[in-house]
């Protein structure tokens, strides 16, 4: 995502979600990154837009073992 309209930041991240943005494919950092810019300039996604993403990150998970158990332990430990 080197266009010549961006600039590259840093941000805090734990070594978990470190490790799962560099593992993931390029699409999904650049997905990362629209979510991000749309967030931090106060832009909002269409409901069907959002909708569609959610569901997409909710198969990828389950595609990679996340279970409603694993989910629910997670959320448990905050």
């Amino acid at each position: 995502m080197a266009a010549s309209n961006t600039e590259e930041i840093r941000i805090q991240v734990d070594q978990e979600t470190a490790k799962a943005y560099k593992d993931s494919p390029e699409e999904e950092r650049r997905a990362v990154s629209t979510l991000l810019r749309l967030w931090l300039k106060g832009g909002k996604p269409s409901p069907e837009s959002l909708k569609r993403a959610m569901d997409e990150i909710g198969q990828r998970a389950r595609n990679r073992g996340l279970t409603a158990e694993i989910l629910e332990d997670i959320l448990d430990e905050r």
